[in-house]
């Protein structure tokens, strides 16, 4: 499965939970098509027909190999759409393998996440990392390119809380140096009252 990670100049980034050694049966092309149009629709209950006597045993196997493999990368898909949220960009988009029956089932997947920083907001950025992290190990076994995005979460994460940090150090920095920011208990620990204490510094420093 692949989780893509939307976020603006970074080229987006896809959890694949495709396995590498599958391979995907082409689509009929239109004239393909046009031929299944022109034979007779055969009854509800004539594939499983087949299924049950005209397979044989090793198209039964790889039948039951993407049944399998269906529910399972549904499953993978769907969990790291929940836990995504609003940073999910759209529904997940499968890749498909037609069986021996003729139907499609999914062999790989694809969730698109939003992993861009929300601009002069690094506490709103780290609360977003930490969901889109949680989204890509969402499924009970995420891919090498979940926890790739997952890691980089990590690390815009880290980088927002380095942002705030020196921020807030910052705004420290800018009261402490302001006189008319001195606290009340400072300017009362030399002696001045508390009612207009202001005023009786501004007085001092005139």
């Amino acid at each position: 499965m692949e989780i893509s990670a939307l976020n603006g100049s970074v080229s987006p980034v896809a959890l694949d939970q495709s396995p590498s050694n599958r391979k995907t049966t082409p689509v009929e092309s239109a004239d393909d098509n046009k031929e299944k149009e022109s034979t007779p629709a055969a009854p509800p209950d004539a594939s499983e027909a087949i299924e049950k006597q005209e397979l044989s045993e090793s198209e039964s196997r790889k039948l039951r190999e993407l049944k399998q493999a269906d529910r399972e990368v549904k499953a993978h898909e769907q969990a790291h759409k929940a836990a995504a949220g609003q940073y999910a960009r759209g529904g997940p988009s499968y890749v498909y393998e037609r069986g021996p029956d003729g139907r499609l089932y999914a062999v790989g997947g694809e969730v698109s996440l939003d992993v861009s920083e929300i601009p002069n907001d690094p506490e709103a950025t780290i609360r977003k990392m930490q969901q889109v992290r949680r989204a890509a190990l969402a499924p009970r076994d995420p891919s090498p390119q979940d926890r790739r995005v997952a890691a980089e979460a990590t690390a815009r994460e880290a980088a927002a809380r380095r942002e705030a940090a020196s921020t807030k150090e910052q705004e420290q920095m800018d009261f402490s140096s302001d006189p008319l920011n001195v606290p009340l208990t400072r300017v009362a620990k030399y002696g001045y009252s508390h009612m207009f204490p202001i005023q009786r510094l501004l007085n001092t420093l005139a």
